[in-house]
C-alpha cells in the first residue's frame, strides 16, 4: 500500500503554516525552497535540484523535464515566486544549483533540511507533521476539491499520468 506524505488539507492549517514558514528565521536557500513548494508544488528532488539555466527569469518560467514522467515541463512562474527567485538569484546565482547544498560540496540543499525546517514550523504552529512532498497532496487536494480548478490541469502540473486512455 501507497501511504501519502503527511500534508496539510484545510486552508486554515495552510494559511498558518504559510505564515510560520515566512516568519522561520533560516538559511536563504532553506526559506525559499520552502517559500517555492506551496506555490510550484513540483516534487522535493526536481526543486532541490533544480539549476539557474533552468529558469527564465525575464518570461517568468521554469523549464524543466520532471522526474517521473519525462516529458518537459514548462511551468509559468506567479509573481510571488519570480520574487523570491530574484532575491535568492542574487545569493546563488547565476549558474549552478539554485539551492545549493549549505554544508559546502557541489550538491544540491538535501530533503532532509527541508523536512526538519518544516518539522520545527508544524511543531512550533501546533500543526500535525508535514514533509515537503506534502505540497503537492495540499495543492491537488485544495485546488480541485476546495477552488473547483479543472482536475485534468492540475494533474497535468503535479506531472502525473492520466490513468485512461483517453483523458491522455
Amino acid at each position: 500500500k501507497v501511504k501519502p506524505p503527511p500534508a496539510v488539507t484545510a486552508p486554515a492549517q495552510l494559511a498558518q503554516l504559510l505564515r510560520g514558514i515566512d516568519a522561520h528565521g533560516g538559511e536563504p536557500t532553506t526559506m525559499a525552497a520552502l517559500k517555492l513548494a506551496p506555490i510550484l508544488f513540483p516534487r522535493p528532488g526536481e526543486l532541490r535540484m533544480a539549476r539557474w539555466e533552468d529558469y527564465d527569469l525575464v518570461a517568468g518560467t521554469w523549464d524543466f523535464d520532471p522526474s517521473k514522467d519525462g516529458r518537459p515541463l514548462l511551468t509559468p512562474l506567479p509573481r510571488q515566486a519570480l520574487e523570491i527567485l530574484r532575491e535568492l538569484h542574487r545569493v546563488t546565482g547565476p549558474s549552478g544549483y539554485v539551492f545549493p547544498s549549505t554544508r559546502g560540496g557541489k550538491g544540491p540543499i538535501s530533503d532532509a533540511v527541508l523536512n526538519r525546517a518544516l518539522k520545527r514550523i508544524a511543531t512550533r504552529h501546533q500543526l500535525d507533521k508535514v514533509v515537503t512532498h506534502g505540497f503537492r497532496a495540499t495543492a491537488r487536494t485544495l485546488l480541485v476539491e476546495i477552488l473547483g480548478k479543472a482536475e485534468e490541469v492540475v494533474e497535468l502540473q503535479l506531472t502525473h499520468n492520466v490513468r485512461d486512455r483517453l483523458g491522455r
